[in-house]
């Protein structure tokens, strides 16, 4: 009898303790639930048209190339950016922008369509020439361009007389940010036309160090399968910094290093004595000294070779296009506005670039009628005074062309 009870109170104790701890997993459960509530569904968003990034080295035949480690910025930041990023706050800057916007001569409709590119029948063996004529170059802020006092460097160049119409500081070294990806897509398209084993239609492997470079971004991903022609596009359109690394590690035989190497071996084919290239896509190195740098004076010599090739000449041209090696084709926009600008009809390129060192930079050409001009400034405090300094000093450039022309000197 005695046992019974025993028997009977163990069973009720469990039963208890049980019931115990049915209520308290219940309870506990439910204030964590309330406490940790699931996260929202996450909406998903268009793709930004503007945006891009860099990878990181090895050890480079570069001459002067140090190693560095990559390293990805812990935020966003306009240092890695290339187009219409946010502008540093300035007084100076903001008058300036405000007198751009205001002037019914620089206020291009973002809506029109785009000016179409001039037939561009350029022979591979044309001479470019080295040594620029400044003798008739007008120097410093021009009346007629008031905004040309906010430019480091610059300087715009008449190819068929070979005058430079106007100039300032054009053999300063200076950091050149996604300019950078004109000599890459030259030394790629020379690499196309010399080599058996590579074509625009050669399928790329996307790597991990690639997808690891800052932005502006195509949006990649390791092991991606993409068309070379593909990723050159995005590079140039876009300029996304991804695309510029996979080109450099495909056609530099796995290593970007290596195409770097031949970039600044080809910098010095072309008598580009003060370029030097850390990178394929010219996102800025740790320190001023390990920026990919140029002169205005050299990167008019770039742009020439570049436009002998027709399909660069299309690309730099094209406003908006769609890549494929996706399972839908993703839209890119290019960041040279000027493109679609009414207010200075006729550019047809080239490329655009922005780093906090390297301020807002263009290298552009623009053909009107049988007459061409190329341009190039550097260190422009924000876009909207860069373009408004590109299509005025074109606009003006062009008269003073045609005033010249008629001279007899």
């Amino acid at each position: 009898m005695k046992r019974n009870k025993i028997a009977i109170i163990i069973i009720l104790a469990i039963i208890a303790g049980l019931h115990f701890a049915f209520l308290y997993a219940f309870y506990v459960h439910r204030e964590e639930g309330i406490q940790n509530p699931p996260a929202p569904a996450i909406i998903p968003q268009p793709p930004e048209p503007t945006v891009i990034a860099p990878p990181e080295k090895k050890k480079s035949n570069a001459p002067g190339y140090k190693k560095k480690t990559a390293a990805l910025p812990s935020s966003p930041s306009p240092d890695l950016t290339d187009g219409t990023s946010i502008d540093a706050p300035s007084k100076r800057i903001a008058a300036a922008e405000a007198a751009a916007q205001a002037d019914p001569d620089m206020n291009p409709d973002a809506g029109a369509a785009p000016v179409p590119a001039p037939e561009r029948v350029v022979s591979a063996a044309a001479p470019v020439s080295r040594n620029l004529d400044y003798s008739k170059a007008a120097r410093g802020t021009l009346k007629a361009v008031p905004e040309s006092k906010f430019v480091k460097s610059g300087i715009l160049y008449d190819p068929a007389t070979n005058r430079v119409l106007w100039t300032t500081d054009p053999e300063a070294r200076v950091p050149i940010a996604s300019m950078t990806k004109m000599m890459t897509l030259l030394v790629a398209l020379d690499m196309l036309s010399s080599r058996k084993d590579v074509s625009l239609d050669s399928s790329v492997t996307v790597s991990n160090t690639a997808v690891l470079v800052a932005p502006t971004h195509l949006g990649i991903h390791p092991g991606q399968q993409i068309p070379l022609e593909e990723l050159l596009k995005s590079m140039i359109i876009k300029s996304a910094n991804d695309s510029a690394q996979m080109v450099a590690e495909f056609l530099g035989s796995g290593s970007a290093e290596n195409f770097v190497a031949i970039m600044n071996q080809k910098a010095a084919q072309l008598g580009m004595k003060s370029s030097h290239f850390y990178n394929p896509h010219g996102l800025p190195g740790k320190s001023a000294r390990s920026d990919n740098v140029s002169t205005c004076e050299d990167l008019i010599l770039l742009a020439q070779r570049l436009l002998q090739y027709r399909q660069a000449a299309t690309w730099v041209s094209t406003r908006m296009a769609k890549i494929g090696g996706f399972p839908q084709p993703v839209e890119v926009v290019n960041h040279n506005r000027l493109l679609s600008s009414q207010a200075c009809p006729g550019v047809n390129g080239v490329k655009t670039g922005f780093t906090q060192r390297a301020g807002f930079c263009i290298t552009v050409n623009c053909v009107r009628g049988p007459n061409r001009l190329i341009a190039v400034f550097t260190g422009v405090p924000s876009s909207k005074v860069r373009d408004a300094v590109a299509s005025k000093m074109l606009n003006w450039g062009f008269k003073r062309k045609a005033v010249l022309d008629t001279r007899k000197f």
